[in-house]
C-alpha cells in the first residue's frame, strides 16, 4: 500500500533546491510545493466527488501549484481561455465546474463556491521527501 503523500517523491524528485526561482514568478519552488500541498486537501473533496474545478488566475504560481495539486490527485483543472463573465458562463456550459478557483476578488459568481488559494504551508510541515536533505 502507498503511503498518502508518496505522490511528492515522484512529483518533486526534480527538485534540487526549494529556495530557487520557480516559473519567472515571485515563488520559490518551494513555495509552489507547499502551496500544491495545501491546494490537494483544500481540493481533495471535489475530486472525490469526481467534479471539475475552474481555476481563475493569471498568477504562475497558483497555476504551477493547482497543476500540481490535480496531477498528485486532485480534482479536474478547467482553465479559461479569457477572464470575462460570458466566458466563464460559456465554460460553464462546455465543461460544468462546481467551483472557482480565485485570487481576483471579481469571481464571485451566484450559485458557485468561490475558493481563495490556501495558505502557502511552511518547509517543515510538508511531507518529509518535499524537504531539501540536509
Amino acid at each position: 500500500m502507498t503511503r498518502p503523500d508518496a505522490f511528492y517523491q515522484d512529483l518533486f524528485a526534480f527538485t534540487a533546491d526549494p529556495a530557487a526561482p520557480c516559473v519567472d514568478s515571485r515563488y520559490t519552488v518551494g513555495d509552489i510545493q507547499g502551496l500544491a500541498l495545501s491546494l490537494r486537501e483544500r481540493l481533495r473533496p471535489f475530486a472525490r466527488r469526481m467534479q471539475t474545478i475552474c481555476l481563475w488566475t493569471e498568477d504562475r504560481g497558483l497555476i504551477m501549484a493547482a497543476a500540481l495539486a490535480a496531477l498528485a490527485g486532485g480534482p479536474v483543472i478547467a482553465l479559461p481561455p479569457a477572464f470575462s463573465i460570458p466566458v466563464l458562463k460559456d465554460l460553464q456550459e462546455v465543461s460544468p465546474f462546481a467551483a472557482v478557483l480565485s485570487d481576483r476578488e471579481e469571481a464571485a459568481f451566484p450559485g458557485l463556491e468561490r475558493i481563495s488559494p490556501p495558505d502557502f504551508r511552511t518547509a517543515a510541515a510538508m511531507p518529509e521527501p518535499v524537504r531539501r536533505p540536509d
